[in-house]
This record gives C-alpha cells, structure tokens and sequence, in this order.
C-alpha cells in the first residue's frame, strides 16, 4: 500500500526540515512505517494509532494504541508530524496550533475534524493551510519524491511580537 519508501523519504524530509528537534509526536503510524526512520535522527517518537499494529520494537518509539485528538495530554514533542494520518489530519493540525508547535503533514484523503464541506485535495490544503495563517504560522507546501500522496503542508509559528 503506497510508495515502499514513504517512510524512509518522510523521516529525511523531517530531519532535514527540523534538525533540532529530538522528540516528535507521529500520528496515525500504527505499522512505525515513519517511526522507525526517523529514530535514526530523534531521541524519541510518541506514535498514536488506534490500530497500533507494530510492537514497541526499536529504543525511543512509544507506541500509544489510541485515537489522537486535539486535546491528547501528557505529550512532550518539538514537532507534530503525520504521514497519511486520515481522519486525525485536522487534529494533528489544530493540535499543533494549540501548542505553538511546528508541523509536518502530508494528507492522503480528506475525514475528519475540519473537512466538512470540502470534496476537492485543493480545497483540503485551502482550508489546513488557512486554519494554521489564522493561527499566525508560515506554511508552505512541498512534494516529497515518491509516488501516490506526496504533498506535505508544513507549518512554523511564527514569532510573537511580528
């Protein structure tokens, strides 16, 4: 299902993106296809999946079998990240907003929390892209190279007091 290298190519992107941060909140990763690069770089990764299928194989991958929702407590991360997270998109990203943390999501459908209303992927990345300006961050979009979904909206706040 979807490009073999999706994970290894996200995991890069987000080290390359974000060389700093050293925890990172994944969502909807329940198979660590994303987890398990990306440990190469960070000292921890907290994945939330409901359908958490990988065991909490590899030192610094914390599996937590449960959906994640905006008002997920206990969370400790420099950077929200999801690789084709479905349904929790819009709460990967209203999230994120809430704790004034960078993010990094690549959406391949449109559920959840915020789509109401929209039946296009361009309306989709209107309305995550609007949502994150209102709430005062940069964002852009860049395509990962792989195929199937590979448009990733990322977001940083931007400064107070600018």
């Amino acid at each position: 299902m979807g490009d073999p290298r999706r994970g290894e190519l996200f995991a890069a992107f987000i080290h390359r993106q974000f060389p700093t941060a050293q925890r990172v909140l994944c969502v909807a990763d329940g198979n660590f296809v994303t987890a398990r690069p990306l440990i190469r770089y960070v000292t921890r990764v907290d994945v939330f999946d409901p359908w958490m299928r990988a065991k909490n194989s590899s030192r610094g991958i914390v599996g937590h079998k449960q959906c994640f929702t905006a008002q997920t407590r206990g969370i400790r991360t420099h950077v929200v990240i999801g690789m084709h997270p479905d349904a929790a998109t819009g709460e990967a990203l209203l999230y994120a907003l809430t704790h004034h943390l960078p993010f990094a999501l690549c959406p391949c459908c449109i559920k959840g929390i915020l789509s109401e209303g929209i039946t296009s992927k361009r309306g989709w990345f209107t309305r995550l892209r609007g949502t994150a300006e209102r709430a005062h961050y940069h964002t852009w979009t860049t395509l990962l190279p792989m195929t199937g979904d590979n448009v990733v909206l990322v977001g940083t706040p931007k400064r107070r007091g600018r």
